[in-house]
């Protein structure tokens, strides 16, 4: 869409976790990106050349994003480490699209009067989209999911409990069918 748009040819980098690409697309790590960034800061017009940044994975309530790709583990993107990253490169001019649980607590650390940040998602709230994926896995949970416990049924408490834990990505869920 940029290079379509924005006559962005031979000025963009994608740097990408997916199981189908390890072997032909750079990966998406802190050093990929580090060195990127680095790059890109040498060769950009610092004075009048912007920096967009698209960033979409999982983010943790502590504002952490994610960039594993199982078995790997590539360690976590924290606003701080980015915006150091960025300072590094000597980067002045960014536009920064976080799309992820929680991303709204990239947006203070990141923000400044050259840098426009954009999140999916407010810093104390998972995005609409793994909330859709949620309701989509679990369609009943939707209608009593803000519903105080004590007015659901057993049923409709486990039901809540396993979408619940499947809000934050995990490694390993384990759960159990109590028997009598």
């Amino acid at each position: 869409l940029f290079a379509e748009r924005f006559g962005t040819q031979g000025h963009s980098v994608v740097l990408v976790n997916n199981p189908a690409t390890v072997e032909t697309q750079a990966m998406a790590t802190t050093i990929a990106l580090q060195r990127t960034l680095a790059e890109i800061g040498r060769k950009m017009n610092r004075e009048e050349d912007v920096l967009f940044l698209f960033m979409t994975s999982h983010g943790a309530a502590d504002h952490r994003f994610s960039l594993e790709l199982w078995p790997y583990k590539f360690g976590e993107l924290t606003p701080q480490s980015l915006r150091a990253a960025l300072d590094e490169a000597g980067i002045r001019n960014r536009v920064i699209v976080v799309s992820a649980c929680y991303s709204g607590g990239f947006v203070p650390p990141l923000a400044d009067e050259h840098t426009l940040v954009m999140s999916a998602s407010r810093a104390d709230r998972m995005d609409a989209q793994r909330l859709q994926w949620i309701f989509g896995m679990f369609p009943a949970v939707e209608k009593f999911w803000n519903h105080p416990a004590g007015k659901l049924s057993g049923g409709q408490k486990q039901m809540v409990a396993v979408a619940r834990a499947m809000v934050e990505p995990r490694d390993l869920l384990i759960v159990d069918e109590p028997s009598k």
